[in-house]
């Protein structure tokens, strides 16, 4: 998603428990402060290669016209530092998110090189190690070998539980091995159910075996949760809105959705277009709840804090409609 940064207010609650840690650079970051994370970029001393990298991640979070270019210089830049791999595998991802269609293919492909060379620089690291083993599940189309990352699936289980857990159930997904996918929910569940990524991981399985109903709770249960670090906020974020989207579609409960979308936004200090959507998102499950104040409310807000007029169009309708149903009243 473009981020457009419309305006600021002083962080609290949970998000502020990472403002104070000792990477203040990457708290920013994933706390969508962008321009708290140009002060840093100016102010910080970096090593070169982690100053190259956030600079990467700052123009791909600002979708800048010359983010392709500067991905591409940092891995020319140091072809054989693992942590530079992964963030740019990492970051060509968050790219293809953005593009049209017909470039998703090459920046998955991007990704796909940047993550296995991270892992063949470094083998032993857990994190490399489970975005190989996702690569190399690819589609045939790539030509990568399942066989080869159930391996590195099964050396994770002696190496680190919370890794392993995740790449099982990456490899679950890839393989469409349902049987053995419902056992690792089932263990995230009972096990880690106060883990938000293996949690909000188990959840996206629900979802891909159309466990609509059962993966709302699960999101739900993953919103109420506090991150322990920074890097876990845009799975939690994700988590909180899909329990509402999915209470939206008629699945699980909608007041859950309700719940979890006003924690999100009760938390989130960033008035962008991510915050836009999730006040959208709010104002029409308050709609269809009958829940009329509210949703009345989060429009208003949102028409407030969006420049784009498709939305104010939309908004427009919306409290047009939520006027007629006052009158009827």
């Amino acid at each position: 998603m473009k981020h457009k940064l419309l305006g600021l207010a002083a962080a609290c609650c949970l998000f502020s428990l990472f403002v104070q840690g000792q990477d203040n650079l990457q708290n920013a970051y994933y706390l969508r402060d962008y321009m708290q994370m140009e002060r840093l970029l100016q102010e910080q001393t970096l090593s070169p290669e982690q100053q190259a990298i956030w600079q990467s991640a700052l123009a791909v979070a600002k979708d800048a016209d010359d983010q392709d270019k500067q991905l591409e210089a940092l891995t020319r830049r140091y072809p054989d530092n693992a942590e530079v791999h992964y963030q740019a595998g990492r970051l060509w991802y968050e790219v293809k998110e953005q593009s049209s269609f017909i470039n998703k293919m090459g920046y998955i492909d991007r990704h796909v090189k940047h993550m296995l060379r991270a892992y063949e620089l470094e083998p032993d690291n857990p994190k490399y190690m489970r975005e190989a083993a996702k690569a190399l599940a690819w589609d045939s189309l790539w030509g990568w070998d399942k066989e080869a990352a159930k391996a590195l699936v099964e050396r994770l289980a002696q190496l680190n539980q919370h890794y392993h857990l995740l790449a099982a159930m990456d490899y679950a997904q890839n393989t469409q091995n349902q049987p053995e996918g419902h056992k690792l929910i089932a263990e995230v569940q009972a096990n880690f159910s106060e883990n938000v990524p293996l949690m909000e991981r188990a959840a996206q399985l629900q979802l891909t075996y159309d466990q609509k109903a059962d993966a709302q709770q699960s999101f739900y249960q993953t919103c109420l949760l506090t991150p322990k670090q920074a890097t876990s906020l845009p799975i939690w974020r994700d988590a909180c809105q899909w329990s509402g989207y999915l209470s939206l579609e008629g699945y699980g409960s909608q007041q859950q959705g309700l719940q979890a979308l006003t924690r999100l936004l009760s938390e989130d200090r960033v008035y962008d277009d991510y915050y836009v959507q999730s006040l959208l998102l709010q104002a029409e499950l308050a709609e269809s709840a009958k829940e009329h104040v509210l949703a009345r409310q989060s429009y208003l807000q949102a028409q407030q804090l969006s420049t784009d007029q498709s939305v104010h169009k939309d908004i427009r309708r919306a409290l047009k409609r939520l006027s007629q149903i006052g009158d009827a009243e």
